[in-house]
């Protein structure tokens, strides 16, 4: 989570927030560096706290096919990278993706994850019709027009419903875009689900070390609570107070 808040691309919630608000790079960047130089000197004081010991990885070898399919597939790349920063229309990115990607491996269209695109798709008209009602948009106009509103909301309501959609449903509420994005990349510490990937990677490892999973637990509160209540507070006051 700490390690991927400095790109538009790095974390979900950036990639949305930087569409959403049509950041620009330099922009996007002046928002996260410091956090992230933050994040990095956090993470290398737990790191120097740990015992030195060997730790053993294995990998399995990967054949991967070289010739005229490998490089379509980065020139694609780079074009999706282009099209991040918006030097590319992405509409035509995605007719360009779908249809080379038919031409290639048309077996990956069987293998996306339907249900989650149609749960944002779901996720989208119920914001947008949340927005419809007088009384929210009288908390939008009372509390969500400060930086500090937005902020303190999008770290506590990431905590019960995870940064990506907290930043999907907080984005149609607040004019604060920077304020949303420290926000939602911070909220990303405390609980499992304040982050996606701090799910996704808790499932991994309880299907690699079933008996490890309360140790693994434990451990996962304490380090995100101890960075949640550090890093809260040195973002606000460096780059919002």
């Amino acid at each position: 989570n700490l390690g991927s808040m400095l790109t538009p691309m790095g974390n979900p919630q950036n990639l949305f927030l930087y569409a959403r608000y049509n950041f620009d790079i330099i922009a996007f960047f002046k928002v996260t560096w410091i956090p992230t130089c933050l994040a990095v000197a956090l993470l290398a004081v737990f790191l120097m706290r740990q015992q030195d010991r060997q730790l053993k990885v294995s990998l399995t070898s990967v054949n991967v096919e070289r010739g005229w399919g490998l490089i379509v597939l980065n020139l694609l790349f780079l074009l999706c990278v282009v099209t991040v920063f918006h030097w590319f229309d992405h509409w035509l990115l995605l007719m360009i993706t779908v249809t080379v990607m038919l031409v290639l491996d048309r077996g990956l269209f069987r293998q996306i994850d339907y249900s989650l695109l149609f749960t944002f798709a779901g996720f989208f008209i119920f914001i947008g019709n949340l927005t419809q009602f007088d009384f929210l948009n009288i908390i939008r106009d009372s509390f969500f027009g400060s930086a500090t509103g937005t902020y303190f909301s999008a770290i506590a309501v990431s905590q019960f419903i995870s940064n990506v959609p907290a930043a999907m449903l907080l984005a149609a509420f607040s004019q604060q875009r920077e304020a949303l994005l420290l926000g939602v990349n911070v909220g990303g510490l405390g609980t499992l689900i304040a982050s996606m990937a701090s799910v996704i990677s808790y499932k991994l490892f309880a299907e690699a070390y079933p008996a490890q999973v309360r140790h693994y637990l434990l451990m996962f509160l304490y380090y995100n609570v101890i960075g949640l209540f550090l890093l809260v507070p040195a973002v606000y006051f460096l780059m919002l107070y």
